[in-house]
């Protein structure tokens, strides 16, 4: 589990994958993690997210499996904080993270997330 400073830059990459369902935004650090920056799916609980997320873990298959997939959400955002747990990420709520109030980073090991999806 990485800790919500352990932002890296710079960043080598911003990657999007567009579809009809939806869009995902991800980037790269120079070390070992990378950032799931945006997740839009059309509509909920339809399988899109999740569908979305498998595509972003496919294109990271050839990384090393030791990296940290992570993201933040808004604590208020229960929806998505279900979805990140359904997926198998870990959930640590973050006080005061937004100016609007607190934060929850999901974050977990890409070796993880890659086997759970099998």
């Amino acid at each position: 589990m990485i800790s919500p400073k352990e932002h890296l830059y710079p960043y080598n990459g911003l990657y999007q994958y567009q579809s009809i369902e939806g869009y995902i935004v991800w980037r790269y650090g120079t070390g070992e993690t990378v950032e799931l920056l945006q997740l839009k799916a059309s509509e909920h609980r339809k399988g899109y997210g999740t569908f979305l997320v498998r595509h972003m873990l496919s294109e990271l298959s050839d990384h090393p499996s030791h990296y940290t997939v992570y993201g933040f959400t808004r604590e208020r955002l229960i929806i998505a904080q279900r979805f990140y747990l359904s997926l198998g990420f870990k959930l640590i709520r973050l006080p005061d993270y937004y100016r609007e109030g607190s934060g929850v980073l999901f974050s977990q090991k890409l070796s993880v997330l890659l086997e759970r999806q099998k």
